[in-house]
């Protein structure tokens, strides 16, 4: 196995044997179940995927044929290794997990993927594992959470989303509080125009009654009617 690993990253013609053999990476996907390889084996996966993103559709055909062999829920496997104490593991099965998410054709087949890891209740263990003091392990969390859209409580994704929103409800408040102000000078306009509206119809009536002339510029208390001159 390790001489595989080392062929396959270091060596060029290795990794052309795998673009040419896919189907060997379903193998290398069963063997996750096996104890004292797992973090090899992520690391393997991680690495084919991201020099090979059809090699998605392989690993995907390897997680349900193991699930129908070993009765089992699909990406159980990953579940197991997870539980285990060491953190690099841990980090290495997110960052794989992660690497699928980035690499799935589209957000149906996305949710489905998020779906079945919930149906194992990894979020549960993915906030235990949060509280951990591992700048990477919590990294690694946070970039699931955004790839996979889903917030886990208590994280610090949770914490920053929550300042994003808070920042963005701000900056809400603010624009709002414009529109405000501009709807107030806007009504005090609209006053001052109905008053002097008002004011207008005032003087057309009392020109209208003595049938004479005006002028606006001028004030009802100093109305000077101009009769016409009779012939």
């Amino acid at each position: 196995m390790e001489a595989y690993s080392f062929a396959l990253i270091s060596s060029p013609i290795g990794l052309e044997y795998v673009k040419n053999n896919l189907e060997a990476t379903m193998r290398i996907f069963e063997l996750l179940g096996q104890e004292g390889i797992g973090m090899m084996v992520l690391d393997m996966l991680s690495f084919i995927l991201e020099e090979i993103p059809k090699s998605y559709n392989y690993i995907i055909k390897a997680a349900k044929r193991s699930a129908i062999t070993k009765s089992r829920v699909a990406y159980a496997e990953l579940l197991d290794i997870f539980k285990l104490q060491e953190e690099d593991i841990k980090i290495r099965v997110v960052v794989f997990i992660n690497n699928l998410i980035k690499f799935t054709p589209n957000d149906k087949l996305v949710c489905k993927f998020i779906s079945q890891l919930e149906s194992l209740n990894f979020y549960e263990y993915l906030q235990e594992a949060s509280k951990l003091q591992s700048e990477k392990l919590n990294q690694a969390i946070s970039n699931f959470q955004a790839l996979g859209k889903v917030v886990i409580r208590t994280t610090q994704y949770e914490n920053a989303a929550l300042r994003n929103r808070v920042k963005e409800l701000q900056n809400n408040c603010s624009k709002l509080e414009g529109k405000l102000i501009m709807f107030a000078e806007q009504q005090n306009m609209f006053d001052f125009l109905k008053d002097d509206f008002r004011c207008l119809e005032a003087l057309a009536k009392m020109s209208v009654e003595r049938g004479t002339l005006y002028t606006p510029c001028i004030s009802p208390s100093s109305f000077i009617s101009y009769p016409f001159k009779s012939e």
